[in-house]
């Protein structure tokens, strides 16, 4: 601290100095001199409407002048009445499709004989849930999703033979320190099941040394709850 202060100190000095010295040199813009300049609007002479002009009238023609046209006569030619001829019948033979063979009356199979096949109930294993003791910044998500994969390898749901019908949850409690170490792993919750909680706390142990808390994330240590559920088929 006695070392970081002086060299602090010197730099705020230095940045100030910089900013008064290059304020000092901004040029201003000169701004061009406005001129006001005085308009009078007039008025557009209307254009004169136009007068309509007399088309002057022509005189009749004579009947001297007109000459009749000459008529001509169309003669009519009669055209020969066209008789239809009749389409030419074509006879399509008529094909029979085979009847199809008589089906053999065979007894149909009796299948309320057959024995059903028995289903044993699988265990189903949801992903585990991981929650941190602080908020976790997003760009930092990927950090816990590695942790809950590595943790998520570990556990062996199926090798427990759960048979039963209610859902088992078991919390387990542990501390990433900055060197990646997994240390102080407690059962915050038990399921019940001690062979449970056991496979639940062996696959946190088992992660060991991961990799070390990003710079940022945690100032010692980071504090995690890994929830394990555990449910079983009617």
């Amino acid at each position: 601290m006695t070392r970081a202060f002086p060299v602090s100190l010197l730099c705020h000095f230095l940045v100030l100095a910089t900013i008064v010295w290059f304020g000092s040199h901004v040029t201003r813009q000169v701004l061009p001199r406005q001129h006001n300049i005085s308009v009078r609007l007039a008025r557009l002479p209307q254009p004169r409407p136009e007068v309509a002009r007399d088309e002057p009238v022509q005189p009749p023609l004579q009947e001297e002048d007109q000459i009749p046209e000459p008529v001509v006569q169309q003669e009519r030619r009669e055209t020969p009445a066209v008789v239809p001829e009749e389409p030419e019948r074509r006879v399509v033979a008529e094909t029979k499709e085979p009847e199809p063979a008589a089906r053999r009356n065979d007894p149909a199979p009796d299948v309320s004989d057959a024995a059903a096949p028995v289903t044993q109930p699988e265990t189903r294993a949801p992903q585990p849930v991981v929650g941190t003791d602080v908020a976790i910044p997003p760009r930092f998500a990927y950090y816990i999703d590695l942790l809950e994969s590595r943790i998520a390898r570990n556990w062996h749901p199926k090798q427990l033979g759960f048979r039963e019908a209610s859902a088992r949850v078991c919390k387990i409690h542990f501390h990433v320190e900055q060197n990646g170490l997994i240390t102080r792993e407690t059962i915050v919750q038990s399921s019940g099941v001690p062979l449970m909680d056991r496979e639940s706390l062996k696959a946190v142990r088992s992660v060991g040394h991961f990799m070390p808390l990003p710079r940022g994330l945690a100032d010692n240590a980071l504090g995690v709850t890994y929830t394990f559920t555990l449910t079983s088929g009617n």
